[in-house]
């Protein structure tokens, strides 16, 4: 019997997962958990994410031992493995029984028995199931997730509550299944589960019973359905406050989304306003800078047309003047000439030989030009003294 159920969980594997790869990740993830934790098994079941959709996956379920301020417990536990699983985390929630309830404030387990830890949140591809239930029994022993209702002694679940987390076995020949013994003497020493956790199954067809014992079973049938329907109302319960939690939170995420926006569209449209604002002066610039062009060009034109030229302007006593204006006027445009072809040499952007030709021939004329306007103003010099002495 082991061995068909340990078939029909790997068959269910193959079924929910892709990859060849995952299946066997999977798979080898059951074996070690069963082996090191012989109260979890795995079971195919539905799981309703919180946006109400279901999607079949495979479910750890058991319970894990603690030991709390002295006394060992076990701990009523669900490990769901999602569709992408080992690239994302499992999900896990603490399950209690009927007459328990969720701790209040607990670090790492919400309300609704959600396990929250750090070792989730830096889930990878390499990490393992068996770590992540090491630090699940380490917060659970410094503090617990359940506690009991009042009227009932403050405790963790015990194993009498916890007869509803029988699974199938995980896969693989050698594992006994869940409540029952070895398929025979020579499948090798395994340890079995605790009765109270887990039933042995009947080997043999149960005596006759007389109908007192009848009726005191079916009593215990009532008993024993009115438990399970208060447990599946549990579930529900908590899985409603779940998502009445996620829906809360997302509620509040979207108002600060909302508000983040309101601010930022205010942003831009005052930011709209203000360059709006600066392109209406920079045309308003532009065309009186326009303006002002077009009446300048206007003004020049005008005084282009009707100013006289230079040699209209100036008016000279004599050819001899006009010769020595002439004369200075060259030797000051040399002047110039010569020290704008100095400044190119120096940048670079005149060769050494041109530069001395160029100069030597306009020093020459120079010369010629500063000789003549120096002489003439020596004689204009005498001309005028030789006129005061006169008069």
């Amino acid at each position: 019997r082991g061995g068909d159920m340990s078939t029909g969980v790997r068959s269910a594997v193959e079924r929910l997962y892709e990859s060849g790869w995952r299946q066997q990740r999977i798979v080898g993830d059951i074996k070690n958990v069963h082996k090191a934790y012989n109260t979890i098994g795995p079971v195919e079941d539905s799981f309703v994410k919180n946006d109400g959709t279901v999607e079949r996956l495979v479910l750890l379920r058991g319970t894990v031992p603690v030991v709390f301020q002295g006394a060992r417990y076990n701990i009523p536990i669900e490990i769901w493995l999602p569709r992408e699983y080992p690239h994302e985390p499992p999900t896990c929630y603490v399950r209690p029984v009927q007459g328990m309830t969720i701790a209040d404030n607990h670090p790492t387990v919400e309300k609704c028995g959600n396990f929250q830890h750090s070792y989730l949140k830096r889930w990878k591809p390499t990490s393992k199931l068996l770590a992540l239930l090491s630090h699940m029994c380490s917060d659970f022993g410094e503090r617990t997730p359940v506690y009991a209702l009042s009227g009932e002694t403050r405790s963790t679940a015990s194993p009498s509550s916890s007869t509803s987390y029988s699974s199938v076995p995980p896969p693989g020949d050698a594992s006994p299944s869940y409540g029952s013994s070895p398929a025979s003497p020579s499948a090798g020493s395994q340890p079995q589960s605790s009765p109270s956790l887990y039933p042995p199954a009947m080997s043999q067809a149960p005596p006759q019973r007389d109908p007192q014992d009848l009726l005191c079973s079916s009593a215990a049938l009532d008993a024993s359905t009115g438990s399970a329907r208060d447990l599946l109302s549990q579930r529900v319960w908590h899985r409603i406050e779940c998502m009445r939690e996620h829906i809360l939170k997302v509620r509040s995420e979207q108002e600060r989304d909302a508000e983040r926006l309101r601010v930022h569209s205010d942003a831009i449209a005052e930011e709209r306003q203000n360059v709006s604002a600066l392109l209406q002066k920079i045309e308003d610039t532009i065309e009186s800078t326009r303006e002002w062009l077009e009446k300048e060009r206007s003004l020049l034109e005008t005084m282009a047309e009707s100013s006289p030229a230079a040699e209209e302007v100036v008016q000279f006593q004599d050819v001899v003047a006009q010769q020595h204006a002439r004369a200075l006027a060259k030797d000051m445009a040399y002047e110039d000439t010569s020290y704008s072809l100095r400044k190119a040499h120096e940048r670079g952007l005149l060769p050494f030989d041109d530069y001395v030709r160029v100069v030597r021939n306009m020093h020459r004329n120079q010369f010629t030009s500063r000789a003549l306007h120096v002489k003439i103003g020596r004689l204009r010099k005498s001309e005028s003294e030789q006129t005061i002495d006169n008069s």
